[in-house]
C-alpha cells in the first residue's frame, strides 16, 4: 500500500469518527454523550492530521524515532499548528484533557463546562478539513447538524462537594476552573463556542393553539 493510499484511508476513518462524535453527542438517550463525543472527536482529529502529515512530509513523520508506534494527537498538533498560543491548540488541549480524565472521574457536570470546547472543536475540524484536505464536511453531515445540544448551567462548589466524594469533587472543580481560564473572555477565537437555539410557535390560519 502506497503512502497516499494510507493517507486516504486515514482521512476516511477520520471523517467516520467525526460523524460518530457529533451523532453521539446529540443522541438524547445516551447519558454520557459528552464523554463519548470527546473520544471520537480526538480520534477524528488525530487521523485527519496524520493524513495531512503523510501527504506533506512523508509517512515516516507519523512515527516516533523507534518506529514502534505512531505519534500521539498532541504531537500531531505540534507538527501542524506550531504556535502553542493558537486558540485552536488551546481548545484541543482542553479536549484532550477531558478525554483523558472522563474515564477516571464519572460526573454529570462535564457537559456544562466542556460542551463549548467540544462545539468549537467540531467547528475547527470542519474548517481544517477544508483547509488541509480540500473537503467539505457538508458532504458528510449537513452543516445545520453540526450544532451540539450543549447543556447550560453553573458549577456551584458547595453543591459539587455535597454531591461527590472528596477526590471527585476536588478534580471536578479543578477542571472547571482550568476550562474557564482557557475559555477566557470569549474573544479568543477558536477556543470555545456556545450557540443559542430559539424556537417559535407559528399559528397557521384556521389552526387552534
Amino acid at each position: 500500500m502506497g503512502e497516499l493510499d494510507t493517507a486516504d484511508r486515514l482521512l476516511e476513518k477520520s471523517k467516520e469518527a467525526f460523524a460518530l462524535a457529533v451523532e453521539l453527542y446529540n443522541r438524547p438517550t445516551l447519558k454520557y454523550h459528552a464523554e463519548s463525543c470527546s473520544i471520537f472527536l480526538c480520534n477524528a482529529w488525530e487521523l485527519m492530521l496524520k493524513s495531512y502529515i503523510i501527504r506533506k512530509y512523508g509517512i515516516d513523520e507519523i512515527y516516533y524515532d523507534d518506529g514502534d508506534k505512531t505519534i500521539a494527537l498532541t504531537d500531531c498538533l505540534k507538527k501542524v499548528f506550531t504556535n502553542d498560543k493558537d486558540p485552536l491548540r488551546i481548545n484541543m488541549a482542553e479536549l484532550i484533557r477531558f478525554r483523558n480524565t472522563n474515564t477516571h472521574f464519572i460526573t454529570d457536570e462535564y457537559e456544562i463546562f466542556y460542551g463549548p470546547f467540544l462545539q468549537m472543536s467540531v467547528n475547527n475540524y470542519a474548517d481544517k478539513l477544508f483547509e488541509l484536505h480540500g473537503q467539505s464536511v457538508s458532504d458528510l453531515i449537513p452543516e445545520n447538524h453540526l450544532t451540539l445540544a450543549v447543556k447550560r448551567g453553573a458549577i456551584e462548589p458547595e453543591v459539587i462537594r455535597a454531591k461527590y466524594e472528596p477526590h471527585v469533587a476536588k478534580k471536578l472543580l479543578s477542571l472547571s476552573k482550568q476550562a474557564a481560564d482557557a475559555a477566557g473572555d470569549g474573544n479568543s477565537g477558536r477556543v470555545a463556542a456556545i450557540y443559542e437555539t430559539n424556537f417559535r410557535l407559528v399559528k397557521r390560519q384556521g389552526m387552534r393553539i
